[in-house]
């Protein structure tokens, strides 16, 4: 890239002259010539059209009076602003204080400093760990605060201001929080912006400031954005030009790092078929170990799932992604996957924190994000990730429903509850519970009795007669009389097995809808 313009108008308003450029008749936008240097205009001087023109105006109005095309498509400094209307896009005036050498001296400086700005971009061949130096390098050229967050909201590189310019949004120093993500994404203006190709511009987070915002892509697909924080609401041309620039070369460095990094395909892989796994679109794939190589994992160590259901709703999906990250870096040994029925983590109990550490975590995260979650039983193949996603699902929704003030439900405590619900899927309660206990509620309305209550308390009481009957508040003779009525009209058989588990079951079928 050559400079241009735009640029030397730009980094002509960081110095001592930008008090003798008149604001009035000087242009904003200019046509985008590249430019080899500077020249001071004499009498045997020739048109340029590849330098900059340093020019008197008595000698430009001279001259143009003549010819009125003479200097077409130059770039021009004239010292004096000229009384004649003559349209040129690439002219900027100069108080007739300033001298042409202190001007083609600054000139110079300025063209110095950019091509060492532009060879240093053009050179950098780090990856992105080296990032900081390369946007720091650029904040000397640039005078704005730079920072490049990626898709999932991490902070990539900063300039060694960025921290103490943005207190309120920094979070931890590693990536905004959670609630400053989620004010963007309910903006629809912002989540436009995951589709623009050239630089834009997006309301700062400061009064007064605007963000000059490039994306950057990798095959296809957005990767990470460079902000560079612009003091005051008007940025110019040139200040567009030159965060085009450093995100085109931002681009190349993380094309280069993708491109080298050996296990990124991997990764991909890796996450695609958890998805497929937990989606059940597949039951088993290729080279299963080859695939748990790339997290060191192995078929046989512990596994668990987790559901994540943040309270925050949004229609993007971009802070899910966000958030799979904060899972992943609160929790050892860990891979979080968003899919359209939630986020699933999958943790490796054999290698990450024990029961005790992740449980005592996990209350102050999920507060933290206010979210909540759902936990499966532990197991050991890989590839039944499926049953044990749907049981992390039906531990949160179960749990949710039951017991609304918890934060996290673990399937085990809810299992009965999901029998129940199975045994009613497709036929009515009615037709699912034992038909002796039809007979008793039916016999106990035309008599006025108590026979259902009596065997429902015999159950509970473990077939305790004694504990039965001080429960009923009736005499043990009483309760033996009434258990011997129910026999007689139902024909239970107490030392059945089966009858008294389908007994039981019937009497919490019931008990769920009362």
């Amino acid at each position: 890239m050559s400079i241009t313009m735009s640029i030397i108008k730009r980094q002509l308003t960081h110095t001592s002259l930008y008090h003798l450029m008149p604001l009035n008749g000087n242009r904003e936008n200019f046509e985008e010539v590249p430019l080899k240097g500077t020249h001071i205009w004499t009498s045997d001087s020739k048109v340029l059209k590849d330098y900059a023109i340093i020019i008197d105006k008595a000698v430009l109005e001279s001259l143009i009076d003549v010819q009125s095309d003479y200097f077409d498509g130059c770039t021009l400094l004239c010292i004096g602003k000229i009384e004649t209307e003559w349209q040129n896009k690439n002219i900027i005036y100069f108080d007739e204080l300033i001298s042409p050498i202190k001007l083609s001296n600054q000139l110079q400086l300025i063209f110095s400093q950019f091509g060492e700005w532009e060879r240093m971009l053009s050179d950098f061949t780090s990856t992105t760990k080296n990032l900081d130096f390369l946007i720091n390098a650029s904040l000397e050229f640039m005078n704005m605060e730079l920072f490049i967050v990626d898709s999932e909201y991490n902070y990539i590189a900063y300039t060694k201001g960025f921290l103490a310019h943005n207190e309120s949004w920094t979070g931890l120093g590693t990536r905004p929080p959670l609630d400053s993500v989620n004010s963007l994404l309910f903006d629809n203006n912002f989540a436009a912006t995951f589709e623009e190709t050239q630089v834009f511009v997006y309301p700062s987070f400061i009064k007064d400031e605007v963000l000059l915002c490039y994306n950057i892509f990798y095959q296809g697909k957005y990767t990470a954005r460079l902000m560079a924080q612009y003091i005051g609401l008007n940025p110019s041309q040139g200040d567009f030009t030159l965060v085009q620039r450093l995100g085109q070369a931002i681009t190349s460095v993380y094309k280069r790092y993708f491109n080298s990094l050996e296990d990124y395909s991997d990764n991909i892989q890796f996450r695609n078929t958890l998805k497929k796994l937990i989606s059940g679109s597949v039951s088993t794939v290729e080279r299963p170990k080859e695939l748990l190589v790339y997290r060191n994992w192995k078929q046989g160590h512990n596994f668990q799932m987790i559901k994540f259901q943040l309270s925050l709703k949004n229609n993007t999906g971009i802070s899910l992604e966000y958030f799979c990250s904060q899972i992943e870096n609160s929790f050892c040994e860990c891979c979080a996957v968003k899919l359209p029925e939630g986020i699933f983590c999958i943790r490796n109990l054999t290698l990450g924190d024990n029961t005790s550490v992740f449980l005592g975590k996990l209350p102050y995260f999920l507060r933290e994000n206010v979210c909540k979650a759902g936990i499966s039983n532990e197991f050991a193949n890989f590839f039944d990730l499926r049953a044990y996603s749907l049981e992390a699902d039906k531990a949160l929704t179960i749990g949710e429903n039951r017991d609304n003030m918890l934060w996290y439900y673990h399937f085990q405590d809810y299992s009965f509850n999901y029998i129940k619900e199975q045994c009613t899927l497709e036929l009515p309660l009615h037709q699912i519970y034992h038909p002796a206990l039809k007979l008793l509620m039916e016999y106990d309305e035309k008599e006025q009795s108590e026979l259902y209550l009596t065997l429902k308390t015999f159950f509970e009481e473990k077939y305790n007669g004694s504990h039965t009957a001080e429960m009923l508040c009736i005499h043990r003779t009483t309760f033996f009389y009434r258990l011997k009525k129910i026999v007689a009209l139902t024909g239970i058989d107490m030392d059945d097995f089966d009858q008294r588990a389908y007994l039981m079951l019937s009497f919490a079928l019931i008990a769920s809808i009362e």
